[in-house]
């Protein structure tokens, strides 16, 4: 049996919808040290959509020249975090 039939309707859409919800996140948290990086976040954002949170910061890093590290990410998007 495949996973795609294992799962009910109603947990394939929660699990879809809290990978989107997760999605949308990092995409502000990335957006916003862009802003303060003063770089346009388009490219970033592209980049996490294509390659994943790393990759997007690596290219944020390169554009600004300074050493952004993974921290600030997960400081914005970790639970509790307001």
């Amino acid at each position: 049996m495949d996973m795609h039939h294992s799962f009910p309707r109603s947990a394939e859409w929660h699990v879809a919808h809290d990978s989107e919800r997760e999605f949308v996140a990092m995409a502000r948290a990335i957006r916003d040290l862009a802003r303060e990086a003063g770089v346009p976040p388009e490219a970033a954002i592209d980049r996490l959509a294509e390659r994943g949170p790393h990759a997007a910061l690596a290219l944020l890093a390169r554009q600004a020249g300074t050493d952004i590290a993974a921290h600030p990410l997960y400081r914005r998007v970790s639970p509790g975090a307001a």
